[in-house]
């Protein structure tokens, strides 16, 4: 309970904060609340026999920096398949059967680079996948942050290609 309430907080102010203001009096309020709940969550999984979340387990600097690359790839991923959705039916206009063919290049490129990824870790290790990972997230954002509404198609298939490999 005490995690679900935290992650639906903390998401309920991340969509409300735009709106509300991000230094309002709500948001902060809502922000702490949830650092609170976090905060109970932990000092509750401390004292279980058998926690749902093992907490040892992030001492290994390993595993923290694994769970926050994976955090951090699917709210990119989160972070652009709505609103991309949106771009291709708002602002191109297209029906909901050519925004998904649309965006068939980046599914196609995730089952690829999903198979690649796998067997660049085997021969140049974690580490290096999951950086490159993560720097072609930034590379994404960086450079979709650029598109309007008249920006090409291919272009935007373009980026789609370069956060591929996030989401692998």
């Amino acid at each position: 309970m005490l995690s679900a309430a935290a992650v639906g907080l903390l998401i309920y102010t991340i969509i409300e904060a735009p709106e509300r203001g991000w230094g309002s009096a709500t948001t902060l309020a809502c922000f702490v609340v949830t650092a609170a709940l976090v905060a109970a969550f932990v000092a509750w999984e401390r004292r279980r026999a058998e926690p749902m979340l093992d907490l040892a387990l992030f001492a290994d600097r390993r595993f923290t920096a694994a769970s926050a690359a994976v955090a951090i790839s699917f709210f990119a991923l989160s972070g652009f398949i709505l609103p991309g959705h949106q771009y291709f039916q708002f602002f191109k206009g297209y029906s909901p059967l050519s925004t998904g063919v649309r965006l068939l290049p980046v599914a196609t490129c995730v089952a690829v680079f999903s198979v690649v990824g796998a067997r660049l870790a085997v021969r140049i290790g974690t580490k290096a996948v999951v950086g490159a990972g993560l720097l072609a997230t930034t590379a994404f954002y960086l450079w979709v942050a650029t598109a309007t509404a008249t920006t090409a198609y291919g272009t935007i298939a373009l980026q789609m290609v370069v956060l591929a490999p996030a989401w692998a």
